[in-house]
């Protein structure tokens, strides 16, 4: 019935376990019942064949044949909760129905693949789990090989190439379109996912940079329909089964590495994103006001024209969303796949403690690990020896003293078909920074091979920060019972001077007390700090969070602007995404997205900010611009309007302070 490959790796599964969905349910399969299978340490992938599958004796019959599914086996190594779990609905049973599946759009009529009345087989699938040697294709480790050819009137007109294989805990989906009829005719994909990260396959947060999440009850209990089109779709996008405390985590990789970036990303209710020929661009039309139960994500590569005899190449991924990792190289403006993964993990975000944190920071020290996976089957130039990770620290993070380590770790040799153990290094925030600190691991062999990963940590804003000399554009995100600025930052005012904007007037004015969500200029005193220099300092102890509920970072803060050029700042100690930010107007009561009210004329979204290292100004107008707690920023105001705050909520994030907020 299943063809189960098990030795994809040494430590491969060599058993089918039953996930968490559907492994109480009594399925019944048909006596054709086939899908090819590929799986190692972290995941399994499947591609249906033929036949169907019951989940019980009267309830209908789901189709096998073209569908795909993506399930983990060990997932996150770091999490067990994730272990042997379905990240598409039925995918720990077998591929089915429409919960991971394409369709093809040629001209104006959409094709099913999988579907025998319009299509078949011409070559069907087969999973080469040690490709023959020798030809390159084992350079990257098996995968499973098919063609869907789509027929009209007795009349080839299309095949669809599929080849799916894993990176690491990624399924790479490689698709190739081919016009196979005798004129030009536009050729378009669309490919679904019955996203499944909770037990009741009734949930999930897509956290989409940009977008993110905002503590309201309006958002937190669900998420609400998304519809992204060009620029707007992120290079990559996590569903969470919960933000807060993640453990089941998904992951669609857009736009990185040799990705085809989508032209058409919608998440919402499955049972109106799914069907045999509708097309979501042209009919997905929901009700963005209502919340999604059963979140599933589409991806649409518009309709394109190929001459006959013309290809086209689609290339995603969908998997785990534990790791940040790189599985490519350049060569020119080309993206061609490497024969080894470098992979990190670390946190994705730090808690804000003021009570009980080490720098109000909890979680110190916190691991960050390497892993290098060599996909190759192939032995020979792939094997790797005397491998070497180095780690590189932003300001703000460092190697934690409590243990005797070195940024740079030698793993030794990675035999094809294998991965190394983690590099492993306990590193700790100083507290001094705030905002998504990047880090960076190298990775280099004795043969030539070399690759580097980035992988960023969401760090609060704490009581502590770093003054730098000459000029700054700043703002604190705290607020204090006695709001003087030489109280806050605890410095005499010979040793600083302090000017806000004046909106009204045009003007400078000195700045003798601190308000939230109000920028400033700074200027540190060359005597007290001398050019090239930073001084880190440590706010007054009556610091206190804003929008404070007993201790916790839960109401929303309003800014308020004057028509003409506003100094603002972000008065939360987690950034907050510039598209986050919501919009009322005061003469007609009204509130609005950021977007709407720059449609409506009200601001411009272009916000500039100074950066000191370059004596220069910055300028952002993206939704996923984060707006840094220490940061002033300038934004201009066409009407008078409240720019609405609300707090963030960074994955795996938390606020906790005493309930006065100190």
């Amino acid at each position: 019935m299943r063809k189960f490959i098990a030795n994809m790796l040494p430590f491969a599964l060599a058993v089918f376990v039953l996930g968490n969905s559907t492994a109480g349910l009594a399925q019944e399969f048909s006596s054709d019942a086939w899908w090819e299978s590929l799986s190692n340490r972290y995941v399994s992938v499947d591609l249906g064949v033929r036949g169907t599958v019951k989940l019980s004796q009267n309830s209908p019959e789901w189709q096998i044949a073209g569908r795909w599914s993506v399930c983990t086996r060990e997932g996150d190594p770091e999490i067990a909760n994730d272990n042997n779990y379905p990240l598409v609905y039925f995918a720990d049973v077998c591929p089915a129905h429409y919960f991971g599946y394409w369709k093809i759009r040629i001209g104006d009529t959409v094709y099913l693949v999988g579907d025998s009345n319009t299509g078949y087989w011409s070559k069907e699938p087969y999973t080469y789990v040690t490709p023959p040697p020798g030809l390159g294709l084992g350079r990257t480790g098996g995968f499973i090989d098919g063609e869907w050819t789509v027929r009209s009137g007795g009349t080839d007109i299309a095949a669809m190439r599929i080849r799916m294989s894993i990176v690491r805990d990624q399924c790479r989906f490689e698709i190739t379109l081919t016009n196979l009829s005798a004129t030009s005719q536009t050729i378009g994909l669309c490919m679904t996912g019955d996203v499944m990260v909770e037990n009741s396959d009734l949930g999930g947060y897509p956290y989409i940079p940009g977008k993110g999440y905002v503590r309201t009850t309006a958002v937190a209990p669900k998420p609400y329909p998304v519809i992204l089109t060009g620029n707007k779709i992120p290079p990559l996008f996590e569903t969470f089964d919960s933000v807060e405390s993640p453990a089941v985590v998904a992951r669609n990789t857009l736009r990185l590495q040799d990705c085809t970036a989508p032209d058409y990303l919608a998440l919402g209710e499955w049972d109106e994103l799914v069907g045999a020929t509708n097309w979501p661009p042209d009919d997905y039309k929901p009700d963005l006001s209502k919340a999604v139960d059963d979140l599933t994500w589409v991806l649409v590569w518009n309709p394109t024209a190929l001459a006959p005899g013309a290809s086209r190449k689609i290339i995603t991924y969908y998997g785990v969303g534990a790791a940040s990792a790189a599985w490519n190289y350049r060569i020119g403006t080309r993206m061609e796949p490497d024969s080894v993964a470098l992979a990190v993990q670390g946190p994705r975000s730090l808690k804000y403690n003021s009570v009980t944190g080490t720098n109000y920071l909890d979680g110190q020290p916190f691991t960050i690990k390497a892993y290098v996976y060599n996909l190759a089957t192939d032995p020979g130039p792939y094997e790797l020896d005397d491998v070497t990770v180095t780690l590189y620290l932003p300001p703000g993070l460092e190697l934690a003293t409590t243990v005797q380590q070195s940024a740079q770790q030698n793993l030794g040799s990675v035999p094809v078909n294998s991965e190394s153990l983690p590099a492993t290094w306990e590193v700790q925030a100083t507290g001094e920074y705030c905002g998504e600190l990047e880090y960076f691991v190298t990775a280099r062999a004795a043969s030539g091979w070399q690759q580097i990963v980035s992988r960023k940590i969401m760090v609060p804003a704490t009581k502590k920060s770093t003054l730098r000399s000459g000029w700054q554009l700043m703002h604190v995100p705290f607020t204090f019972n006695n709001m003087f600025i030489e109280h806050a930052l605890g410095m005499s005012r010979s040793s600083f001077g302090a000017f806000y904007y004046d909106t009204r007037t045009g003007t400078y004015l000195s700045l003798s007390q601190l308000q939230p969500g109000q920028g400033f200029w700074m200027y540190m005193n060359p005597a007290i700090l001398p050019v090239g220099q930073t001084l880190p300092f440590v706010l007054a102890s009556d610091a206190a969070i804003v929008a404070n509920e007993l201790g916790r970072q839960l109401d929303e803060y309003h800014v308020n602007l004057l028509s003409g050029w506003n100094l603002i700042g972000n008065p939360f100690v987690y950034p907050v995404y510039w598209g986050q930010v919501l919009v009322w107007n005061r003469t007609t009561n009204t509130t609005v997205s950021l977007d709407q009210a720059v449609t409506n004329g009200w601001l411009s979204k272009t916000i500039f900010t100074w950066s000191p290292g370059s004596s220069s100004y910055e300028s952002y107008s993206t939704d996923d611009t984060l707006l840094l707690p220490w940061r002033g920023y300038w934004v201009r105001a066409k009407y008078p309007v409240t720019l609405i705050f609300r707090p963030s909520v960074p994955p795996a994030s938390d606020v906790t302070a005493k309930p006065d907020g100190t």
